[in-house]
């Protein structure tokens, strides 16, 4: 992705998840409310979302997304979020340099790549549509290889590990650059690491529950402005009674998220 910067970067961030995001409707949270106020004919859309004992109130101008309850469903996320208080990448104070730095093809205003690490068609299709800018297919040893390439040989400035399994942080870990930071959000089962070669290599590593309600009103506002439309991950719809179905599509990797009908 390429935001916008008055100064060019020498450098790009690798950001990887090391598996699509997996956001998880659990309930039917959002009461909506319709108030038709005329400002220049538009009416007005108020959504006002609860989460836990928190309550936020967003107004729309006339948005189809707020009038589609099942693009809304995923907005209940089932994970921690993949942003932390804390930074997990420290760009330098002044950005200055427009020649470019060890990468092939930067440009001036190139912040970072998001290359999802996944090996299913679909999910690659939906992460580059998301904005991905390479893809990760191979795991393991070759998947670590295959980052190794992307950043020339260096490893990746920043990795974001979101799993939690042996496989998910031993592949962050040994793809991040001496010197780099590996931020974690999948809660660790099992887990162990080498704690004397990330002290040889200067590795730094910051996990933990993410302050979700920080992100809420944001994320809210861009979902209803149509910035961003989380109800592209259902690609399966089943009938309510359908429900045991649409667990083993997503199960067997048969579709991303399975929306339910009533």
């Amino acid at each position: 992705m390429k935001p916008t910067t008055e100064n060019g970067l020498s450098r790009r961030r690798l950001v990887f998840a090391m598996i699509s995001t997996d956001l998880m409707p659990q309930a039917a949270f959002a009461e909506t409310t319709a108030v038709e106020a005329q400002t220049g004919g538009t009416a007005t859309m108020r959504i006002r979302c609860s989460f836990a004992d928190q309550t936020f109130t967003v107004t729309l101008e006339d948005n189809p997304s707020a009038r589609e309850f099942a693009a809304m469903l995923p907005l209940d996320l089932g994970i921690e979020d993949y942003s932390t208080n804390e930074k997990i990448a420290y760009l330098p104070r002044r950005l200055t340099e427009e020649r470019g730095g060890p990468f092939s093809n930067e440009a001036p205003g190139d912040l970072c790549y998001y290359a999802p690490w996944g090996n299913l068609k679909s999910r690659q299709e939906l992460a580059r549509d998301f904005g991905a800018t390479d893809i990760v297919a191979e795991r393991g040893a070759l998947g670590i290889e295959r980052v190794k390439e992307l950043t020339a040989g260096v490893g990746a400035d920043s990795v974001l590990e979101c799993v939690g399994t042996q496989e998910s942080m031993t592949q962050a870990i040994d793809s991040v650059r001496p010197g780099g930071s590996i931020g974690y959000v999948g809660v660790p089962h099992g887990v162990t690491f080498d704690g004397q070669a990330m002290f040889f290599a200067q590795r730094r590593m910051l996990g933990g529950p993410a302050p979700v309600r920080r992100f809420l009103p944001d994320l809210m506002d861009r979902v209803l402005k149509g910035r961003i439309k989380p109800g592209k991950v259902f690609d399966l719809s089943l009938p309510l009674s359908e429900v045991a179905e649409g667990y083993r599509a997503m199960d067997e990797r048969r579709a991303i998220k399975t929306m339910l009908t009533v």
